[in-house]
């Protein structure tokens, strides 16, 4: 009887599961949506908000009201510009990947982007000098990972990321906080910055942590902490010492801990990540195209 009742309630789980992550995905009415993954096509950037003089959310507009980016969650999308040289006087085509901020589940005809102008970067001219009205070229989506089908669900991810590296773990966050209810991922991020100002979305992920009722824990890491001594979190590198007190064990022959590895940010933070992961906790040979399913995923 013991074993029939432990059946049933299994069956019961895995039937709820699909129901929800299959068919129910918030009772969604249906809709268009506008990506095509090989053709480029045009959005109207319809608002800028400043953050800092370098930091800006860009709001584009969707064919229609109705439409959704249809962008997987963990994925990105692909933007083409013209970038002119004003040394040669020659233009040349720039391809680069963002991470939206925005998700289907909560926005509907727009989506938007978080970008980081760098003085001598070369799409840093199109977002420097774009106005409303004004049109960008997208293709998407592109990537590798897509959270809503892994099944089943980690018990831990950790997240590793510096700078604007943090805009696809964002995105999973807010999936998992607004999924909360079905999707008990514990989630830890460790995110990694020059200075306090360089922070992205510091006020969006102090509010996840706290709705999230201890799921969500985030550890900020600055390079310079102010001099007036303010800055109470961590100050340095992320190394071994760090990712242990912040939880991450090394892997053993059965994975009982299920947990799986984020990475995204800048090339020198990801390659040593990716090799402290081997050395120090146990982690497999991270290969250099990785999958959904792997232990550790490099955006």
């Amino acid at each position: 009887m013991v074993n029939n009742s432990v059946a049933v309630a299994s069956v019961a789980v895995v039937l709820a599961t699909y129901i929800y992550f299959n068919l129910n995905k918030k009772s969604l009415p249906k809709f268009e949506t506008s990506l095509i993954k090989d053709q480029f096509q045009e959005f109207e950037l319809i608002s800028i908000v400043n953050h800092t003089d370098e930091i800006a959310t860009y709001k584009f507009k969707l064919p229609s009201a109705t439409h959704k980016l249809g962008l997987p969650i963990g994925q990105h999308i692909t933007i083409q510009y013209d970038f002119f040289n004003e040394e040669t006087n020659e233009k040349s085509e720039i391809i680069r990947h963002y991470t939206p901020v925005s998700l289907d589940l909560e926005t509907d005809g727009y989506f938007e982007l978080l970008i980081k102008k760098y003085k001598l970067g070369k799409m840093s001219q199109l977002f420097r000098n774009i106005k409303v009205g004004d049109k960008i070229k997208v293709r998407g989506p592109k990537g590798f990972y897509d959270y809503e089908k892994i099944l089943p669900k980690k018990d831990h991810l950790y997240m590793i990321c510096g700078g604007t590296g943090i805009t696809p773990m964002y995105q999973i966050i807010r999936y998992v906080y607004l999924n909360k209810h079905l999707d008990k991922t514990k989630i830890t991020l460790i995110y990694g910055n020059q200075r306090e100002e360089d922070i992205l979305l510091k006020k969006e992920l102090d509010s996840l942590v706290n709705l999230m009722d201890g799921q969500l824990k985030v550890h900020y890491i600055l390079d310079n902490a102010p001099k007036d001594e303010s800055w109470v979190s961590k100050i340095g590198y992320v190394d071994k010492d760090l990712l242990v007190k912040c939880g991450l064990k090394a892997l053993d022959e059965s994975d009982k801990n299920n947990t799986q590895v984020l990475l995204c940010g800048p090339p020198g933070l990801v390659s040593g990540m990716k090799k402290l992961l081997s050395s120090e906790f146990n982690y497999p040979r991270i290969k250099p195209i990785t999958k959904s399913d792997d232990k550790v995923f490099v955006f």
